[in-house]
């Protein structure tokens, strides 16, 4: 959610008709109208929301390869290991 709180911020300053949305047989205006909104958001907005999933989306994958968790389960205090050794298994066993 963090990760996507400075879009949904910029999202909620403008002026969004959302009557254009509710006419699922119109899709393309609905479509048109989106990327037009789009196109309206500051291009920082958009880069700091990219920056922040692609961030995380790096920390679970450094969580995951050194430590068998993801943020959810480092929260939890749950680790993914091998059923007989008790370590963490192979990176291609994690991923697989």
């Amino acid at each position: 959610l963090l990760a996507i709180f400075p879009l949904v911020l910029a999202l909620t300053k403008m002026d969004v008709d959302y009557s254009k949305f509710q006419n699922i047989q119109d899709m393309d205006t609905a479509y048109q109208y989106s990327m037009t909104l789009m196109e309206s958001l500051p291009s920082s907005t958009l880069m700091i929301s990219q920056v922040m999933v692609f961030g995380l989306f790096a920390l679970q994958l450094i969580f995951i390869t050194l430590r068998g968790q993801s943020l959810g389960k480092l929260i939890t205090g749950i680790r993914v290991v091998d059923q007989n050794t008790h370590r963490l298994p192979s990176f291609l066993k994690l991923i697989g």
